[in-house]
């Protein structure tokens, strides 16, 4: 693709008009209007300028510089590179203080990259076969996820929590142009039903908790996921921490019992 379509497909992506990119981006209407009609080449300067005003993650910047003959801008190191030993680091540290509740992190295609020693005992309790292995968790999170014998068939609210992990799933396959995640959509896109307006009447909670069957009573957690601020690499930026945290008391002894007094003892394994 060229410039111009990138330009054009991510315009129309973001939903902005041409006349609110330009303002976004400083310059004129006719200049979009040029650029995305291939009359004009535009500096490095401005290919930046335009990709902060899209909103555009560091690794679809490097994509519209490409586009337009330059070299990326902004790393995209593997994980396990030298380079990203410090963030390697502060991973495994907020892990660790996320103890006693369950952690993970899982890279732009839910590839699970760490996990703290809570999440390793609720994987292990949740998918047996997984315990075997020193990592004690599925690879790949949204695959275990869909699958038959995954988080579905211990799920006890699967049909409310499915559309927001169906939203989140379209998000980032969208944004990171994988195939992978292409791959899940279109595997179970008549599973799922788009989340509309309640019809019970009933209020809507503050937070939509996942509830997990586990030794035939529930466990009811509320997920939290955090990003890195002001990263300067597409892997530092793509990188997410889940922390599951307690909806109730009952849930938060449930946990306790579990671990069986060891949430917090061991660091957090790397899992690849």
């Amino acid at each position: 693709m060229t410039f111009a379509d990138v330009l054009r497909h991510e315009r129309t992506r973001a939903g902005l008009p041409q006349l609110r990119l330009a303002l976004e981006a400083r310059t004129s209407q006719r200049h979009i209007s040029r650029l995305e009609s291939g009359h004009v080449r535009p500096s490095q300067a401005m290919v930046l300028r335009l990709a902060q005003a899209l909103r555009l993650s560091l690794r679809r910047r490097n994509h519209l510089l490409e586009a337009a003959g330059f070299a990326p801008r902004f790393r995209a190191d593997a994980l396990d590179s030298a380079d990203m030993a410090a963030l390697r680091d502060a991973v495994r540290l907020l892990l660790d203080h996320m103890a006693p509740n369950p952690a993970l992190a899982a890279d732009r295609h839910w590839n699970l990259y760490q996990a703290n020693t809570p999440m390793r005992c609720l994987f292990a309790a949740l998918a047996p076969e997984a315990a075997g292995n020193v990592a004690a968790g599925p690879r790949n999170l949204m695959q275990w996820i869909w699958q038959p014998d995954g988080l579905r068939r211990c799920c006890r609210n699967w049909s409310e929590i499915a559309p927001w992990i169906w939203r989140q799933l379209s998000d980032d396959a969208a944004d990171a142009g994988s195939a992978e995640l292409d791959a899940l959509l279109a595997r179970h896109a008549s599973e799922v039903d788009v989340p509309g307006a309640q019809v019970d009447g009933a209020p809507m909670p503050a937070m939509l908790p996942l509830v997990l069957e586990l030794g035939g009573s529930e466990l009811r957690l509320l997920s939290l996921i955090a990003r890195f601020g002001s990263p300067s690499s597409a892997t530092a930026e793509e990188l997410r921490i889940e922390t599951f945290i307690p909806a109730d008391a009952d849930s938060r002894q449930r946990l306790e019992a579990l671990m069986g007094g060891s949430a917090g003892e061991a660091p957090a394994g790397a899992l690849r």
